[in-house]
């Protein structure tokens, strides 16, 4: 038996496929709206950013937050 979470990643990843190869954004399949979405993230290279600035320039730029979630499993 295949694992279900396999069957519905293929079957997005069918679907996205598709959706682009129309070049649609949104569909509509058996009277249910589907949005392709487009998410960008932007990673920094903390080390290579350090290197670059000076100490003092870092201290402006640079901050510490700190934040507590509870999670439970």
């Amino acid at each position: 038996m295949k694992d279900p979470g396999t069957v519905r990643r293929a079957a997005l990843d069918t679907l996205k496929a598709w959706m682009r190869g129309r070049g649609e954004t949104k569909a509509t399949l058996d009277g249910r709206k589907v949005s392709l979405v487009e998410t960008r993230r932007f990673s920094v290279d903390h080390r290579r950013l350090n290197e670059m600035l000076d100490p003092e320039a870092r201290r402006r730029i640079v901050s510490e937050t700190v934040s507590e979630h509870v999670r439970v499993t």
